[in-house]
């Protein structure tokens, strides 16, 4: 009777820790499911949030480089205008002294 007992009692306490490590590995398993998703979806999120920065930045110098540009450009036309401006005013008192001399 004790040694079929025993045996018994063997073979239970053997199915309990079975039973026992099974559902640990499960739970150990599971965590780790979970902290490899919330890890996954940390770095997705910091993905996100530096590729905002980095567009962000990327419009702020495309912006910067616009506003250079078109000042450049605006200077340009001033530069340009001035010796065509000068050139008209000479032209005209030019014109001015041959009108006079030729009425004169």
């Amino acid at each position: 009777n004790r040694l079929i007992l025993n045996k018994h009692k063997e073979g239970a306490l053997q199915a309990n820790r079975l039973i026992l490590n099974k559902h640990k590995e499960g739970a150990l398993q599971a965590n780790r499911l979970i902290l490899n998703k919330r890890k996954e979806g940390a770095l997705q999120a910091n993905r996100l949030i530096l590729n905002k920065r980095k567009e962000g930045a990327l419009q702020a110098n495309r912006l910067i480089l616009n506003k250079h540009k078109e000042g450049a450009l605006q200077a340009n036309r001033l530069i340009l205008n001035k010796p065509k401006e000068g050139a008209l005013q000479a032209n005209c008192l030019i014109l001015n002294k041959h009108k006079e001399g030729a009425l004169q």
